[in-house]
């Protein structure tokens, strides 16, 4: 078969439920919201979005690595350790610098007590209504990643592979829980269980059990963690905003095309900052009456319970004139290759596809380099629901696994994406059972209608 791009489509999954507010060279590192008012974060200087323009709020003395929203308060700070308070009227309230490296984390307690976690291997509580730390704690042998209120109890992870329980009224560490992991993010999933991630994998600790389970595993770093409605909420360096429940099966999940570096995300309000310099939200519009068979409606992917409408969209691909000459050529494995290292899921489907019909995928897959191979398995990964790929991962797969078999028990890397694609599979069968099971019952409560 002649290669063209018309030959192939691809279900877009990025079409209308997303809004792009603002869009620059710099990636958008962190992502506030406070009255209102949307703030965020690129390099050194923090922004106010507006309908009309972007406002330059502040700018510190080196790069943010942390900033967070609270009642009244915005704060941020730097990776020299530096600590901003900012009010509602974009006023500096208060400027610490009392930290000796990068600020990681915050949390506010009673609306006044500001707790800062910091790569120096400690915490310090301030009353934001005075100019000095009012207590710290120094008891950490490695960076302080992130806190969790709760209560009177601050719960702290840091990257030698603890958890801290904290009293807040006595300023005194009540316990430490070794979790096995670093401790990138953490929130609470109820009064005795806790949720935290170390790197690309997610976990929750049971505190009272002390007993540590995996939830989920990623393809790449989580960059946010929240409870939202009872679901677990994750942005990831993989491109997608996911929900899951406390059991760690899939709900929903989206895909943005870039990484995600930050998330803030509330019952109303969902905005993402993304590497490639853009500041979106999600779409939460009425849902329209459509006709028939003019869209394809994947119920797998949700956005809170609304419908996300998917266009079929014809393959640009004959932007890339070289793919297609290399495939009349039968250059089959640098087209693929050109294809990986540009990562464009729509030129990368086209390839494939075009060599499973040609049946030149098992050759392609043989001779191209191992690293293409990690490439193409963590594209399998990142978009593993999409219906229309399902057939053609199935025949990658399928190949993988057969021409590198030794490899897969001698590199733990390898092993690594098995494992996450295993979880997958068993998100989707948990994902069809249930659904089964919904079919079933009601149509047993169809007949028992009948009956009566």
């Amino acid at each position: 078969m002649f290669f063209r791009s018309s030959n192939y489509s691809v279900t877009d999954f990025s079409t209308n439920y997303f809004t792009k507010l603002t869009s620059n060279d710099s990636p958008v590192k962190f992502v506030s919201y406070l009255d209102g008012k949307i703030f965020f974060t690129q390099e050194k200087l923090f922004y106010k979005f507006g309908k009309k323009n972007i406002k330059k709020v502040n700018k510190f003395d080196d790069k943010i690595s942390a900033c967070k929203s609270f009642e009244n308060v915005l704060v941020a700070g730097d990776t020299r350790g530096n600590v901003k308070v900012i009010g509602s009227k974009n006023i500096v309230l208060r400027s610490y610098n009392e930290h000796q490296d990068k600020i990681n984390d915050f949390a506010l307690y009673k609306n006044k007590i500001l707790i800062t976690c910091s790569n120096d291997g400690s915490i310090k509580f301030f009353d934001i209504r005075k100019e000095k730390s009012i207590k710290q704690l120094t008891n950490f042998g490695d960076y302080v990643r992130c806190c969790k209120i709760n209560g009177v109890i601050l719960y702290c992870g840091t990257m030698d592979n603890f958890i801290y329980s904290i009293c807040l009224e006595k300023y005194e560490i009540i316990e430490k829980f070794n979790v096995d992991n670093p401790v990138y993010k953490i929130d609470l999933i109820e009064e005795s269980k806790l949720i935290f991630t170390s790197s690309n994998k997610a976990y929750t600790l049971d505190l009272n059990k002390k007993s540590i389970q995996e939830i989920t595993a990623l393809s790449k770093e989580i960059t946010h963690l929240s409870i939202q409605d009872n679901n677990i909420c994750t942005t990831s360096l993989d491109g997608f905003f996911r929900t899951w429940s406390f059991s760690g099966m899939l709900i929903s999940q989206i895909n943005l095309y870039s990484p995600i570096l930050s998330a803030f995300i509330n019952s109303e309000n969902i905005f993402f900052g993304l590497e490639n310099g853009e500041l979106t939200k999600i779409n939460f519009e009425e849902e329209k009456e459509e006709k028939p068979d003019e869209n394809i409606v994947n119920p797998r992917i949700k956005a809170f319970e609304k419908q996300i409408r998917q266009d079929l969209i014809k393959n640009d691909l004959l932007k890339s004139n070289k793919v297609e000459s290399l495939i009349r050529n039968h250059a089959h494995v640098e087209a693929l290759r050109i294809c990986l290292d540009d990562y464009d899921i729509q030129n990368i489907y086209a390839v494939l596809y075009h060599l499973q019909n040609e049946n030149k995928l098992t050759n392609c897959l043989t001779y191209i380099d191992k690293t293409y191979i990690y490439i193409l398995l963590d594209f399998i990964i990142e978009n593993f629901f999409v219906v229309d790929f399902f057939d053609l991962f199935f025949e990658c797969l399928t190949q993988i696994t057969s021409i590198y078999l030794q490899e897969f028990y001698n590199e733990d890397e390898l092993m690594e994406k098995i494992d996450i694609l295993r979880n997958l599979v068993d998100q989707e069968t948990y994902f069809q059972e249930k659904v089964i099971e919904t079919v079933s019952f009601y149509e047993c409560f169809d007949t028992e209608m009948g009956k009566s």
